[in-house]
Formats: structure tokens, sequence, C-alpha cells
């Protein structure tokens, strides 16, 4: 017998479908996560007569997404802060909206072209 036809009748094919199985979603995380997997068969023979008793066991590595990692401060007490409890808090400043721009001159029609300036006195 050879390997194919033995691994199709350990169990009444059930490893076989098993590993089917095993192999598809092994493949599909590796893809998804860029990281590699495994699939292992581990097969155990053990005389018993005239006859030898095979087990079999199936073990896979599902690979996982690595994981983000998210920084914090701790403060004296153990809690765990996202802003430096040792530093002073920004204040914050609104920030003015541009000057708007407005035309200054037009030239003749035939030229497109339209000269432009900035009605705010601290631009240059």
């Amino acid at each position: 017998m050879d390997f194919t036809d033995f691994l199709e009748t350990l169990d009444d094919g059930d490893v076989s479908r098993r590993l089917a199985d095993e192999l598809g979603q092994v493949v599909r995380a590796a893809r998804r996560t860029g990281r590699p997997g495994e699939l292992n068969l581990k097969l155990t023979f053990r005389p018993d007569g005239r006859t030898v008793v095979t087990t079999s066991a199936i073990t896979t590595k599902i690979p996982t997404p690595k994981a983000n990692a998210t920084t914090f401060y701790d403060s004296e007490e153990g809690d765990l802060l996202r802003s430096d409890p040792k530093q002073q808090p920004l204040r914050h400043v609104p920030l003015r909206p541009p000057a708007p721009l407005r035309v200054a001159a037009e030239r003749p029609a035939d030229s497109g072209d339209l000269i432009v300036s900035n009605t705010n006195p601290e631009v240059k």
C-alpha cells in the first residue's frame, strides 16, 4: 500500500479529510498575516501480536497577526495614562483662517491671466 492509500484508510478517511481542512486554514492564515504556519501529522505504530496499531495526531500552528503596540505613561499610583503626567498640558491656540484672495487686476480677455494679491498685510 502506498502512502496516499494509507492516509485514505486511516480512521476511515477522517485523517485525510482533517488534514485537508487544517491545510486550508493554515494556508489562508499564512496568506492573510504574511507569517509562517505549520501543519504536522504524527503517526505512531505499535506492534500488537501479528498486527500493527496505528494512531495519528494532527497539530497546527496557525499564524496570528502581529499585535499592535500602544504606548502609555504610568502614574505613581500605577494607573496607565495617555499623556505624560510630568508635562504641563499645551494650551490650545486657535489658528486664524487665512485672508481671502482678491483679484487685483484683470488682463485682457485674450491672455486669460489673472493677477492675484493677498489682502493680509503680514504676508508678503
